[in-house]
């Protein structure tokens, strides 16, 4: 006995999302460094994040800070 299943599966576009991040590698680059975010409906989104390097090197802090 065969049992005939009609399974409609729901097939779904996928979605990106792009993230892109600019980081200044100059020593006290005075916060020049940026988050653009493009979402799947290619709007754009631009954030300022506090540069990860300081003039003594890598400040872990600013790190933590730019969690958005």
């Amino acid at each position: 006995m065969a049992v005939g299943l009609d399974i409609n599966a729901q097939i779904i576009p996928a979605q990106y999302m792009q993230i892109t991040t600019i980081e200044s590698t100059v020593s006290g680059g005075e916060e020049r460094s940026k988050l653009i975010v493009t979402h799947h409906d290619r709007k754009q989104e631009e954030m300022n994040s506090i540069d990860l390097f300081s003039l003594i090197g890598i400040n872990f802090k600013n790190i933590q800070s730019n969690d958005f």
